[in-house]
């Protein structure tokens, strides 16, 4: 019966080789609506995206169980056991199948998530947008419109960077953020840590989760960037620039920079004002 009251839309696409250099695969997209049969027990080689545009349910997800309201989004990552459904009312639900190397940065930065898969989103219209626009590019069957969906796909994982991050996410990055101010002083990682009023182990982690990197080459980074624009936008000599990024040693700086950037920073300067 619950299948006879469901209304049903999909589409899938092969891996096309043509479309590698994208970063970003569009493996399915579909619609439900009314009483589909709940998923139980599944495990996905892929990534997915599922968006409840109205009605309520459940989601268990790696053993956790979620309540899912409209306007919710949940993601779904491989090789992680996960079971979801709507309750008696039934509920109007979309969803995307996608892999590639681009999936590696939205993990970083916290888009997708694991331990957080269930999201209320603000970019709901964008979603929706999205999801009319891949159905219609659907239709076509073309390299170039699955190209345009692999766009659209990657402007809809970024949409949902409206929907409000965990608490604990928002500690992360606001600590992150202090600590980022901190990165041009002449301070190891735990002096930045006491400065901050915390362990130097709690703000590795919180950099680590925000940044995927470890605090040390995050740090480095910061600096190292800030430099590449006094050297690009200022006259100040490299021994002044390297001081004011921290380095009582300007032949150290050097070699820190031509490291991580590949040249020195004389030599980039020369580049930038050609």
């Amino acid at each position: 019966m619950a299948s006879e009251q469901t209304t049903r839309w999909s589409a899938y696409f092969g891996r096309s080789p043509a479309l590698d250099g994208l970063g970003l695969r569009c493996l399915g997209v579909g619609l439900q609506d009314g009483h589909p049969a709940p998923v139980v027990d599944r495990v996905l080689e892929h990534y997915a995206l599922v968006h409840i545009e109205s009605g309520a349910g459940t989601l268990v997800s790696a053993g956790e169980q979620h309540g899912v309201m409209p306007g919710s989004l949940f993601w779904l990552l491989p090789g992680i056991r996960h079971s979801y459904g709507p309750d008696e009312r039934g509920w109007r639900e979309r969803w995307l199948l996608f892999d590639g190397p681009a999936v590696d940065v939205f993990l970083r930065v916290g888009l997708i998530t694991a331990e957080s898969p269930l999201r209320r989103t603000a970019g709901t219209r964008a979603l929706l947008d999205g999801f009319a626009r891949i159905r219609t590019l659907a239709e076509q069957r073309s390299a170039l419109s699955e190209a345009a969906i692999a766009v659209t796909l990657q402007e809809m994982i970024l949409a949902t960077s409206g929907s409000g991050p965990s608490p604990q996410r928002a500690d992360d990055h606001q600590l992150v953020d202090r600590a980022r101010d901190l990165a041009t002083s002449p301070l190891t990682v735990d002096q930045i840590a006491a400065r901050l009023g915390v362990t130097g182990a709690e703000l590795r982690r919180a950099i680590r989760s925000e940044t995927g990197l470890a605090a040390k080459p995050y740090l480095l980074g910061v600096r190292i960037e800030i430099a590449q624009s006094m050297l690009a936008d200022s006259d100040a000599r490299v021994s002044q620039i390297a001081h004011r990024c921290g380095y009582d040693d300007p032949g150290y700086f050097s070699r820190a920079f031509t490291g991580y950037v590949g040249i020195s920073p004389t030599q980039f300067r020369e580049q930038q004002q050609r």
